[in-house]
């Protein structure tokens, strides 16, 4: 008998055979969607590796044969990648300059390509008519793609045959990218769904949307079978700024956490997640876990593996969303689903697996059926791990150190090992390095980053030691913080010490003298530090300070203004002791204008605070004297550099008061005319303070400061 491209057959002895196209799975044999088991791998110095089906080209490569080992892509090194996206075998990515690069499937125009001379490009190449558009986020459906621009403005291109990316000229595919009018009170975010009834779901402003379809972490249909009445894969979740969530779809075994499992049609709010302050929804096949800002992970849906975390019953699932308890002390920051498994990641670089385990994707080195009380993960050399990923029933984890651990279904040596066998436990991949994420061209990227999900990005504010200073705010306490975010450019010991020096400066510092520091990350090649905001720095004093004080330029300061500056002089001498007294002491070099904030609402009687503490050293007494250029030459901002510095001599935290020199020169520069005994004494302390080349003559602050309260 035969269908349409496949056959069965049965013999006298009544066994049945077939061959042909399976990819229904109308053969009764398990379905190879080679889709599914694509992986991509980044490092810190912007190489790229892949493995896995390849089907359509969808690795970049430029050809469609199995990678059954990790190789370079060339084509995607050193391209600055931040983000990759993917629909159903095919894949955008983003790099620094906003520009979008497509390649795989296109069957449907959904590259934004050459439509029509072939169904698939095997090699990535720029979306050149979104280069000068300023792309902020791009998004994959199906055989659809969407990119959102800066000002506000959605870019669509790919299929249309039911409205998905259009209202429009249904049954018409666009290859090429058309601007589209959406009306969004949520600028930062972007999905195909817009309710199409003004309703109060449409007054509150959208901070996450999750589509939750019935396979793997992924927002697009996981076959090409397109008018199924599978309602599990048409589900969404959205969460808004004022911490209310809402659901509509199809619902199968509960998955919107509503507390049944009908269909729904238009969005309903889901009570047991308003007010929860939910971070980041992650979804597997009909089953969601959702992580709080308190760490605490909720679950809800399908169940028959434990995959909830939450003992297994007769029916298999569980309609409303719950605690899993078992994790409220673990303090998970990260969490994962495959298919019917599931990971999370403690702060302390551990791992917990729980879920079906058919294939040893929970990587407690045997199989079984399935386990609905997490397990602790074991990693050779105990390894800490700082990033978890699950594709399908695949499991991934990345060290602290860029080495990469696999388990779990290994059919077409999607897990690096160069074997066809099942790997029940975690197990060390060969030969990759410094790899700081992982993409799959079947995963849930369409989702926003930790960065994107907790802010949003009002400005840049200024540039330091390593990175961008943007002023944000955060979607759900709605208050103004500054991030910075410092680019992994390299690998190096030398290099990654000195972008971690900032965070461990902040860390221990006491926010009387310097910005308080809150926390921070790693994501997508990038380290994050969230820090408190102050709105001025001195620069900005210096610059506007004559036009407040009504003062022409070159004309004398008057005597307020004059003791105001010395308020702001005496707080930066003491914040500077404060580092100088430390121990070990704590050399700023770089200490200007530009990084020393003035808080508007400063505590104890304080405003000023010191930043940038990214070219920050300690200095030992007892070991910086012993050796002859113990700290590195040339560092700091030309202007405010110690000679000793600048030369390469030998130097100590004398060279931060030579700085504040210089400072104080400038705070002070309309001073002259004030013809008065402590205006004489102050130039002379800061004469003093500037002392070369015998820079161990210059006094310290607290020398300063007892001289100048004189």
């Amino acid at each position: 008998m035969n269908g349409n491209d496949f056959v069965l057959a049965i013999n006298d002895m009544k066994h049945v055979f077939s061959g042909g196209n399976n990819s229904e799975g109308q053969l009764g044999r398990r379905t190879k969607r080679r889709n599914e088991k694509n992986i991509l791998f980044v490092t810190n110095n912007d190489t790229l590796y892949g493995m896995g089906g390849n089907n359509k080209g969808c690795l970049g490569f430029g050809h469609n044969t199995e990678v059954k080992t990790p190789q370079i892509i060339p084509q995607l090194c050193n391209q600055r990648i931040q983000r990759f996206i993917n629909g159903y075998d095919f894949v955008l990515a983003i790099n620094d300059m906003n520009h979008v690069c497509s390649w795989g499937h296109n069957d449907c125009g959904q590259l934004g390509r050459d439509w029509g001379p072939k169904d698939h490009y095997s090699q990535p190449e720029e979306i050149s008519y979104l280069n000068n558009k300023y792309i902020k986020h791009i998004c994959c459906g199906f055989q659809q793609s969407l990119a959102l621009t800066a000002g506000g403005q959605v870019y669509v291109w790919g299929e249309n045959n039911l409205g998905q990316i259009a209202n429009y000229d249904r049954h018409s595919i666009y290859p090429r990218p058309r601007i589209i009018f959406v009306v969004s009170k949520g600028p930062d975010s972007m999905n195909t769904y817009m309710p199409s009834k003004k309703s109060s779901f449409e007054d509150e402003v959208l901070k996450l949307i999750q589509n939750i379809p019935d396979d793997n972490n992924m927002d697009t249909l996981p076959t090409k079978q397109k008018h199924t009445d599978h309602n599990s894969k048409k589900n969404i979740i959205f969460i808004t700024n004022n911490d209310s969530a809402y659901g509509l779809g199809g619902n199968a075994s509960g998955c919107l956490g509503l507390g049944h499992n009908d269909e729904v049609k238009t969005p309903q709010i889901i009570t047991e997640l308003c007010r929860k302050r939910i971070q980041k929804i992650i979804n597997g096949n009909t089953f969601v876990l959702a992580i709080n800002n308190r760490n605490h992970v909720f679950s809800w849906g399908h169940n028959n593996r434990g995959q909830l975390g939450r003992e297994m019953t007769e029916f298999g699932d569980y309609l409303k969303p719950r605690n899993i308890s078992y994790m409220n002390d673990k303090n998970i920051q990260h969490i994962y689903c495959g298919t019917q498994h599931s990971l999370a990641l403690t702060t302390d670089g551990q791992v917990y697996g729980w879920g079906d385990n058919r294939w040893g994707q929970i990587g407690q080195g045997h199989k079984s059926d399935g386990r609905w009380s997490p397990v602790l993960l074991k990693f050779a050399n105990n390894y800490k791990i700082q990033s978890i990923f699950c594709f399908y029933v695949n499991s991934f984890a990345v060290t602290a150190d860029g080495l990469v651990f696999s388990w779990g279904f290994s059919d077409v040596h999607q897990l690096g090992h160069n074997t066809a066998y099942d790997i029940l436990s975690p197990k060390l991949i060969p030969h990759l390095r410094d790899i700081i994420a992982i993409s799959t061209t079947y995963s849930d990227d369409n989702c926003f980053t930790h960065y994107e999900s907790l802010f949003i990005e009002l400005s840049a504010i200024g540039s330091g030691g390593f990175g961008t200073v943007f002023k944000v705010k955060h979607r759900f306490d709605e208050q103004i913080y500054a991030v910075k975010r410092i680019e992994f450019k390299k690998s190096t010991d030398e290099y990654m010490k000195g972008i971690l020096m900032e965070v461990k400066n902040l860390r221990k510092l006491n926010p009387d003298f310097v910005v308080q520091y809150i926390t921070s990350w790693p994501e997508s090649k990038h380290l994050y530090i969230q820090m408190e905001f102050c709105s001025q720095n001195l620069r900005n004093i210096l610059d506007i300070k004559p036009k407040v004080f009504d003062r022409e330029f070159g004309e004398a300061m008057s005597s307020y203004e004059y003791f105001i500056s010395c308020e702001i002089f005496r707080q930066i001498l003491e914040s500077v002791q404060y580092l100088h007294e430390l121990n070990p002491q704590i050399i700023h070099r770089d200490l200007k204008p530009d990084n020393i904030l003035i808080d508007g609402n400063g505590r104890n009687g304080r405003f000023v605070k010191l930043c940038d503490f990214g070219l920050a050293t300690d200095h030992d007494k007892n070991i910086n004297y012993k050796t002859y250029k113990k700290h590195t030459s040339g560092v700091g901002t030309m202007r405010y550099m110690a000679p000793e510095v600048l030369q390469g001599y030998k130097y100590d935290h004398k060279s931060d008061v030579y700085c504040l020199a210089i400072i104080g020169s400038e705070s002070y520069s309309q001073s002259d005319d004030i013809l008065n005994a402590p205006v004489v004494k102050l130039k002379r302390i800061l004469v003093s303070m500037a002392s070369t080349p015998a820079f161990s003559q210059r006094p310290d602050c607290s020398q300063v400061l007892q001289e100048y309260s004189e």
